[in-house]
């Protein structure tokens, strides 16, 4: 759109504003006071809404919130010293009890803070009346027949009650289906001579007929204006065309005649020379070696060298065109997470992203242990060892769902990865991994397009079984949920080459799901994941070792079928924290200084928070090279030691010291077998194996057995595929 136009539509809006302001309706023979109190129930009403929706249930087709009964909870120690425990006495009542048990006698009970929520207060829940109160008394009585729920809530803090009245149970806040609740803070507040309603009838504004037809001739002028609008500019546009092809028409006939005169071609006008040219970029990195190569792309190590002058080895990932998306996508992550005050070590660090020529190069950190991936495919590895990998990925896994993570001090926007595998995690020196490859990852929030989310995407034997259904749910928690499924899959590969002590012989290295093949269909994933459940397997070995069990625990606990069991990556690194921190004798061979908690198992259970976070926060906080990481050191265990850094070669090839030969840079080739899928059986069979079963099926047939579910018929085989 030219200036114009764009004048023209500002006056518009300008036009326009005024109009619905005036158009607003203002409510009758309501007092300012009652206006005020509406919006501060409104205001509250979402806010209670967004904490306590979720204790909704339904009885008996009416909406009940279910206050449980309280108990005295147990109190946790820390440095010693006990946390403060708050109590206060309320009125209780069950609704549902009462209808089934019979119990419907109101009692008091003593309620207690919890060991995170450091107040408590009173709260009933009632029914709202659905005939029309003929008073005029700002709130009214709530009757027993009313009565859902009388019992105490735990808060956070005091502050966050935001109750109506510290000593009587007044409304301050309603829900749907009829539903009313009102809180309180001191004791028995709650009890049936005080608790209130709010008068319902004094909640209905009247609207009056007049400013309907103001509003309806508002938004009629608008369109019209609109519309006025639209055709004005699009007459301009035509005639600039129009112009336009005169200027062309009069540039082409000067053209020819400059020609025929012998000079020199004419400049074509300014408008048609303009072009977006990318200026040709450079950036400091020298000496390039191959890594590892696929479809779309190549890995790189190499040198950078920046205005500083301090060298620095590098990855460097050049994308082609067809990943372009890919290329925005990881850009634009690394962007975010640059914004904040320092970089979380468990995400590999980021240098730059440019387009080099036709390539899109992302340049990262380079660590020489490679991934995950390689380094379990090579090597065996001991306890300590595997506590270091676990600790970190997961901590690097709850940083970018959490908005608030534990050892990072700052507020941040979630990230769901959506391509967790063991070669998109890489191993430090140190032992310690970072999360890398984010090019299917995306920044959560509630207005981003759920096409962007929804597609079936990933690594396909890494995909969870609601991403292989195709039934995944638009909200973080889901999205959340398919990263710490892949996760548990990805502690599984971890722990099955763990060497558990000296005589302990892990099998070889196999990815997960490795029985069904090494690429597997959708479909073939899909029946083996979602149809038969099946996971994993562990060895005996594993099963049977005492400290093993509670990571084998946590892991089954992230890889459950149902999304919504799953525990979420910031649990799951609190109890693997709790375990490993609370475990001297975790591997043979194992001695450190290190101090550590005498925490049990039982106490792990019972803490959804690690304990000393100190440490990880002065770890997360200080520069790689000053502060080792908290879990026990792998490099004083020898039972085995922490394998050796693989050298690269100029092919791009990965030499293992202890090899004499380095291995293949890809699987070998494998024998294609055709499989027909039968919707009978629903199973994949040869066509050979098919055909017999066919033909069995014909002679039972003819012997008059009652074989119609059985049958072979033009539906009987769904489609072939080959592995």
């Amino acid at each position: 759109m030219n200036q114009k136009g764009t004048v023209r539509l500002k006056a518009l809006v300008l036009i326009c504003l005024p109009l619905f302001l005036i158009a607003t309706p203002v409510p009758v023979a309501v007092t300012e006071d009652d206006r005020q109190d509406r919006i501060e129930s409104e205001a509250a009403e979402k806010e209670w809404a967004n904490t306590l929706v979720s204790k909704v249930a339904q009885s008996n087709g009416t909406g009940t919130i279910k206050v449980s009964a309280p108990a005295k909870p147990t109190l946790r120690r820390m440095d010693n010293e006990e946390d403060e425990v708050i109590s206060i006495e309320c009125v209780y009542y069950d609704e549902m009890e009462c209808e089934k048990s019979g119990d419907c006698e109101i009692t008091k009970k003593t309620c207690y803070s919890e060991a995170h929520l450091k107040a408590v207060g009173c709260l009933a829940v009632f029914g709202l009346p659905t005939q029309e109160i003929n008073s005029t008394e700002p709130y009214l009585k709530v009757d027993k027949p009313q009565y859902k729920s009388l019992g105490c809530m735990p808060y956070q803090h005091a502050d966050s009650m935001n109750c109506e009245n510290e000593s009587s149970c007044r409304q301050g806040r309603s829900f749907r289906g009829g539903i009313g609740m009102c809180c309180c803070s001191t004791n028995n507040c709650n009890m049936p001579d005080l608790i209130e309603m709010v008068n319902p009838s004094l909640k209905k504004d009247k609207f009056p007929f007049y400013w309907i037809i103001i509003i309806a001739l508002s938004v009629i002028l608008c369109i019209a204006l609109l519309i006025l609008a639209y055709v004005g500019w699009k007459f301009q546009q035509n005639k600039k065309e129009e112009i336009k092809k005169q200027q062309k028409i009069k540039f082409d006939m000067e053209k020819t005649d400059a020609l025929e005169a012998g000079n020199v071609p004419l400049v074509e006008p300014e408008e048609e020379m303009i072009e977006m040219v990318e200026t040709p970029k450079e950036l400091p990195i020298t000496d390039f070696q191959l890594i590892s190569k696929g479809r779309f792309g190549k890995v790189f190590k190499a040198q950078y060298t920046p205005d500083s002058g301090e060298k620095r080895l590098v990855a460097v990932k050049k994308l082609n065109e067809f990943q372009k998306a890919s290329f925005l996508a990881e850009k634009r992550i690394f962007d975010e997470l640059n914004e904040y005050p320092k970089w979380y070590k468990s995400i590999v660090e980021f240098v730059c992203a440019e387009k080099i020529g036709d390539e899109y190069w992302i340049v990262t950190e380079f660590h020489e242990r490679l991934s995950l991936y390689e380094l379990l495919k090579n090597n065996v590895i001991s306890i300590t060892s595997a506590n270091r990998i676990i600790m970190s990925m997961i901590d690097g896994l709850q940083f970018l769902h959490d908005d608030r993570p534990y050892f990072f001090g700052h507020p941040k926007k979630p990230i769901i990865h959506r391509d967790i595998k063991s070669k998109n995690i890489l191993v430090k020196s140190d032992m310690t991994t970072c999360i890398a490859d984010f090019g299917l990852a995306r920044i959560y929030s509630y207005d981003i397009e759920q096409s962007d989310l929804l597609g079936q995407v990933g690594t396909k034997r890494y995909m969870s079984p609601e991403m292989l259904e195709g039934a995944t749910e638009f909200t973080p928690t889901a999205f959340k949920a398919m990263d710490v499924y892949s996760m548990g899959l990805v502690m599984w590969e971890v722990i099955s080459r763990t060497k558990l002590h000296q005589t302990d012989e892990p099998p070889n290295y196999q990815m997960p799901f490795q029985v069904i093949g090494f690429d597997p269909t959708i479909g073939l994933m899909r029946n083996y994941v979602v149809s038969k459940k099946e996971r994993p397997q562990w060895r005996d070995e594993i099963i049977k070792h005492e400290y093993m069990s509670l990571l084998k625990k946590v892991t089954e606990e992230m890889w459950d079928p149902e999304a919504c069991a799953r525990i979420t990556a910031g649990c799951a690194f609190a109890r693997v924290w709790n375990h490993i921190m609370s475990s001297p004798d975790s591997s043979e061979g194992y001695h450190s200084g290190s101090s550590m908690k005498n925490r049990g198992v039982d106490d792990v259970e019972q803490s959804e928070k690690p304990e000393g976070i100190e440490e990880m926060q002065h770890y997360h906080a200080s520069s790689p090279s000053k502060r080792q990481h908290p879990s026990p050191n792998p490099f004083f265990d020898s039972c085995p030691p922490p394998p050796p850094i693989p050298v690269i070669l100029e092919n791009g090839g990965i030499l293992q010291p202890d090899n004499a030969e380095p291995e293949p840079e890809e699987l070998p080739d494998l024998p294609i077998v055709e499989k027909i899928y039968d919707i009978a059986t629903n199973m994949l069979f040869s066509r050979e194996e098919l055909d017999l079963m066919n033909a069995q099926r014909q002679v039972e047939y003819e012997a008059g057995a009652d074989t119609r579910a059985s049958t072979p018929t033009p539906s009987g085989t769904f489609g072939t595929f080959t592995t």
